[in-house]
């Protein structure tokens, strides 16, 4: 997640900033709870899974964003050995 350019702060969240102060998109886990601990993922913890979210009316460009967000999620995918799914399924 660091090498797609994420940082690790608020909430305990991953965010993609862009060229703004103010996060364009999170990525949090789908347990419970949300968040990441990056020290406990370097000890080998796992999450069941990842949300990749973001709020359409804070975006500064919308569609910048979903296809930064798009590309993230290829990554992971592929990273992850992961397929992509919507909330239901």
């Amino acid at each position: 997640v660091y090498g797609l350019g994420l940082t690790w702060g608020s909430m305990d969240l991953f965010h993609w900033f862009g060229d703004t102060d103010t996060s364009q998109f999170r990525v949090l886990s789908s347990g419970n709870p949300p968040y990441f601990l990056p020290e406990r993922a370097s000890e080998g913890e796992r999450v069941p899974g990842v949300v990749l979210e973001y709020d359409l009316p804070r975006a500064f460009d919308p569609i910048a964003v979903f296809d930064r967000m798009a590309v993230a999620l290829s990554h992971l995918a592929a990273t992850l050995g992961g397929r992509p799914v919507t909330a239901t399924g």
